[in-house]
């Protein structure tokens, strides 16, 4: 949904120009990493699907996107290699935000996440300091799902 889509970017906060790193987890088809890439000085995309991340790639290659990267793996586990990370985005919902990308996060970083809560979803705004804004969700978002598999 591109009003969703929508949403999440501009929950990032991402300005034309400046220097940011960008953190994606869930990268579907590449749709809102390629969007992200024409905002960010680097997106780095991660996939659980195989199948998904290879199509991907191709459509890098296509798209000209030099700034742009995927990788096939956990999304849940990030892509710590490459962090820090000045925006770090969750396509899909989740009940905790992993320790383990907060790491990733560099100084004066924004995490969004869509989080389930007793009700429904909301959009978790994260900052790297601790404070944290829950701003409404248009559309509930699939769960973000554990683990590497071969095809969706």
């Amino acid at each position: 949904r591109p009003a969703v889509t929508g949403q999440l970017l501009q929950a990032l906060q991402l300005k034309r120009g400046r220097e940011s790193r960008v953190l994606l987890v869930g990268a579907g088809s590449g749709y809102t990493a390629a969007l992200a890439a024409q905002l960010a000085s680097d997106v780095f995309a991660v996939e659980r699907y195989q199948t998904l991340t290879d199509a991907f790639r191709q459509r890098i290659v296509a798209l000209g996107l030099s700034n742009l990267a995927v990788r096939w793996e956990d999304g849940l586990l990030g892509w710590p290699e490459r962090g820090p990370y000045d925006r770090i985005l969750l396509t899909g919902a989740v009940e905790d935000v992993p320790d383990i990308l907060l790491d990733q996060l560099g100084k004066g970083g924004l995490l969004v996440a869509p989080v389930i809560s007793g009700a429904g979803q909301s959009l978790l705004r994260l900052h790297e300091e601790g404070r944290r804004e829950n701003l409404p969700l248009s559309h509930p978002l699939p769960r973000l799902a554990e683990g590497r598999s071969q095809a969706l």
